[in-house]
């Protein structure tokens, strides 16, 4: 296999386990303080945010070239699978941007 396909992996896996740990994260905190439903929402977007600026840039990393490329790559792989598993409502063009965007940036930073 080569470099950018193990990055595309690697970056996609990282995203992956980050978005799982820090909803569950997320929900404990929702369920066992006063904290209310919306303020989940922005968290939700924080957290996707994060989770695929750091699945980019673990991408950048690993191949050591084409940042943005792979960071789009790992966005549009995330975002294929929030769309599959249902994780995409309501307003989908703002979370396709805000997927492909945050995994772009990390990716550039992972090359830098």
């Amino acid at each position: 296999m080569n470099r950018m396909a193990k990055g595309i992996l690697w970056g996609t896996g990282l995203s992956l386990a980050l978005l799982f740990s820090l909803s569950l994260a997320a929900a404990a905190c929702v369920y066992y303080t006063p904290l209310d439903q919306q303020t989940l929402s922005v968290a939700a977007v924080i957290i996707d945010a994060a989770a695929l600026f750091a699945g980019g840039l673990a991408a950048g990393k690993k191949a050591g070239a084409k940042g943005m490329l792979l960071g789009l790559a790992v966005g549009g792989l995330i975002l294929a699978l929030m769309a599959v598993c249902g994780g995409i409502h309501g307003q989908w063009l703002g979370k396709t941007l805000l997927c492909l965007l945050a995994a772009a940036a990390g990716g550039i930073a992972g090359v830098r």
